[in-house]
């Protein structure tokens, strides 16, 4: 009746700005409510609005602090937050992780990720949409991505862990490629792995690869063009804009690493020798797809007085490389900060491997009975005797600890004992005496 009309209430809400439909929701709850203000550098202020869980109250108060440090971190490096006229702010739901709403994020708690995570959508996914779900991580690539920057910009000690966690995951498996192929697919859409992980990995490697002036300064202009301000993007666009701020291709790195599938194992051999450094540079992949990874291998050398990074651009398999060094290297470390996607990079100096692979043989000369000892960490192999124009002798099998191979009989002379093991071969000298 006309009596319970003043209990009713009825509520306008306006958004000044366009938003696309996945990006509105409502929420209605004992909400308490409380307010910061992000102070801009043209000195215009606007309001933080957090609506929490009144049992979280005094936690969220704590947690909503860093939302400030945040958004002007992002403000600097991309461009100023895209909803100023309004407000930014968090409403807690009942859910685990968190949704982008415009301007108003749902979360499940304000932990520094979750919170770094969705504001950082309001530059990527709500500023700029994509345009088809093939795409999701020019949405939650770049919002992973930006999480990386909020640990290497506010909390480094953090800052490599972030990314040997999303490493390690993307490396667990030996498929999967950033590109979604079938998007009908939910769960391969929102991938934690691949659209998140790796699609944070590819950014990543897109810096490296462009370096930060170049990289930052695409992703600038990528922001600013007209084409997607407010509206829908496309993988396309972001290549326009990179390509040219780096003035480079990028048609080969987004073939291997967004549309192909997996990863590579890399395999680095060296030595030095008089005033050089020699590498020797192997990779596996992990994929069928692709046969080959290029891409700049980053090598830290650490000498008796220096440290150096060196920056090698690793085109095909088995590739040699000089670097002229005149200190006495001590130590080789592969991608010690986990620029590239990669898997186990083993580094071997070849004198270490000699050291340790190459069977003893004694005594050498011989008359008589030929002594090989297989030293540790060499498993069991086959051997073959030859004599200098190829003709085999002897064939058997060698065990991990001393072993005999009869050779008196033999005429006086040089020959060649092949020793298998694993994937080597060795080709050792033998001399036999009257």
């Amino acid at each position: 009746g006309m009596d319970s009309v003043s209990n009713q209430h009825i509520s306008h809400w306006k958004h000044r700005y366009p938003v696309a439909t996945y990006l509105i929701a409502m929420a209605v709850t004992n909400y308490v409510e409380f307010t910061d203000y992000h102070v801009f550098e043209e000195g215009d202020s606007m309001q933080l609005i957090h609506l929490v869980f009144p049992e979280f109250y005094d936690q969220a108060q704590k947690d909503a602090a860093k939302t400030t440090a945040f958004m002007q971190l992002f403000s600097e490096l991309f461009m100023p937050y895209p909803f100023k006229n309004e407000w930014y702010g968090h409403a807690q739901f009942s859910r685990g992780g968190g949704m982008e709403h415009q301007t108003m994020s749902f979360m499940g708690n304000l932990g520094f990720e979750l919170v770094a995570h969705e504001l950082a959508h309001q530059w990527f996914g709500n500023y700029v949409t994509l345009n088809s779900w093939h795409d999701i991580w020019l949405n939650e690539g770049f919002a992973t991505f930006l999480t990386g920057l909020c640990y290497e910009h506010l909390h480094p000690s953090l800052y490599r862990r972030f990314y040997d966690v999303r490493l390690q995951s993307i490396v667990s498996k030996p498929d999967g490629s950033v590109y979604v192929p079938d998007t009908t697919d939910v769960s391969r859409i929102f991938s934690g792995r691949l659209s998140y992980g790796k699609g944070a990995y590819l950014l990543r490697m897109l810096r490296w690869e462009l370096g930060d002036t170049a990289f930052f300064k695409g992703i600038r202009s990528y922001l600013a063009d007209e084409r997607l301000q407010y509206g829908f993007t496309s993988q396309q666009l972001l290549v326009e804009h990179l390509e040219l701020a780096g003035d480079t291709l990028l048609s080969g790195f987004f073939d291997q690493w967004y549309y192909g599938e997996g990863y590579p194992i890399y395999y680095t051999s060296w030595h030095q020798s008089k005033d050089s450094l020699y590498l020797t540079i192997e990779q596996e992949t992990s994929h069928p797809s692709i046969e080959f990874f290029s891409a700049h291998v980053p090598i830290k050398v650490y000498t008796s007085s220096d440290t150096v990074l060196l920056r090698l651009h690793h085109t095909h398999n088995g590739q040699h490389f000089t670097v002229p060094m005149k200190e006495t290297i001590e130590l080789l470390e592969f991608d010690p900060d986990l620029w590239l996607i990669s898997k186990h990079s083993t580094v071997t100096t070849l004198h270490e491997r000699t050291h340790h692979q190459l069977p003893l043989l004694f005594p050498n000369p011989t008359r008589g009975t030929l002594y090989i000892h297989l030293q540790n960490g060499v498993s069991a192999g086959n051997y073959t005797l030859f004599t200098l124009n190829g003709k085999q002798i002897l064939a058997g099998t060698l065990e991990n600890n001393t072993n005999t191979i009869p050779v008196h009989g033999l005429r006086p002379g040089i020959y060649m004992l092949q020793f298998y093991t694993g994937e080597e071969a060795v080709t050792l000298k033998i001399h036999i005496g009257n």
